[in-house]
């Protein structure tokens, strides 16, 4: 009986001291960029663009992935593998070509998730834009066709 109420209370004691976990990132550095339409949460030298919940345990990517669809908001649009970018690294433009001329949108984000620079093209099935005037890095160059719903995300680096 003597050991049964060490036990007891033992176990009330350590429910007592219980610890708690909080989010929390294992990296060097980094921050929270939020925009009205998405956020981004960065370390450094990579992006998170996607995190999983799952009861109390959230799990982030390092990396980007098609979810980052998702975070930029088009969601219900499906992947446009026909759209190509190039020359990619460049210095001065960069040009991108259509299998078909149309309407489309173009975003340029940082790597913060920072909307740079919007375009759009006007019933064309080739546009180019003048890079000379960013800094050397990476970029993400967001191609959406709005009528069809499609996308297409393209790293950029620009040298």
């Amino acid at each position: 009986m003597k050991q049964f109420l060490i036990l007891l209370i033992g176990l009330l004691s350590a429910s007592l001291w219980a610890q708690t976990a909080v989010k929390t990132s294992i990296d060097s550095g980094g921050g929270v960029v939020v925009t009205p339409n998405f956020t981004v949460i960065h370390t450094i030298g990579e992006v998170v663009v996607a995190e999983k919940a799952g009861g109390t345990l959230q799990v982030s990517e390092g990396f980007i992935s098609a979810e980052f669809v998702t975070a930029l908001g088009v969601e219900d649009y499906t992947a446009w593998n026909s759209v190509t970018m190039y020359p990619n690294p460049t210095t001065e433009y960069v040009n991108v070509r259509f299998t078909e001329a149309g309407n489309y949108a173009l975003e340029l984000y940082d790597l913060k998730g920072i909307l740079l620079n919007n375009y759009h093209t006007d019933d064309t099935d080739q546009y180019q834009i003048q890079v000379s005037d960013i800094a050397s890095g990476q970029y993400l160059l967001l191609v959406r066709d709005n009528e069809q719903k499609r996308f297409k995300t393209f790293k950029l680096i620009r040298e």
